[in-house]
């Protein structure tokens, strides 16, 4: 199916398309997928999607970070400053810097859980089960021991 143009050339009719093969002509534009350019130009589109995608949760991860880090601030000196001292151990805490050490590892994970929610279910429900397993483990250990 060579047109009138000269050797190489597609027939006027599939003039902004590209040919597969001679059933289908698939349309080539904007607002389909690359299927008709190189490989090096799908690759490089599909790269720029990504690295967008990248920067719009980037972005989202920023501002849920800033958010929270300013709520837990502003809540520390009520009830999840007095939570987080009764529930850390005398030699995690640090003093004066726990406001902020505790604040930002809040913040952190509160805006890594906004983004991306199932991987970190996923990783504390994994979290919880090591340490249920380890729990019985040293139960089961620490009764087979002989203390005398």
């Amino acid at each position: 199916m060579r047109g009138q143009g000269g050797k190489g050339t597609l027939p006027s009719s599939t003039q902004g398309r590209c040919r597969r093969d001679a059933r289908a002509a698939l349309p080539c534009g904007p607002h389909f997928l690359p299927i008709c350019r190189p490989a090096s130009a799908r690759l490089s589109y599909y790269r720029r999607a990504y690295q967008e995608a990248n920067m719009t949760v980037t972005l989202i991860w920023l501002i849920a970070f800033a958010v929270i880090l300013f709520l837990a601030l502003r809540a520390w000196d009520g009830a999840l400053g007095q939570m987080v001292m009764r529930r850390i151990p005398a030699m995690l805490q640090l003093g004066s810097d726990d406001r902020w050490v505790w604040s930002i590892a809040l913040a952190v994970l509160g805006a890594t859980f906004i983004v991306n929610p199932v991987s970190m279910l996923l990783t504390v429900i994994l979290l919880a089960l090591f340490f249920w397993v380890g729990k019985r483990v040293g139960c089961w250990l620490m009764r087979r021991v002989k203390f005398h």
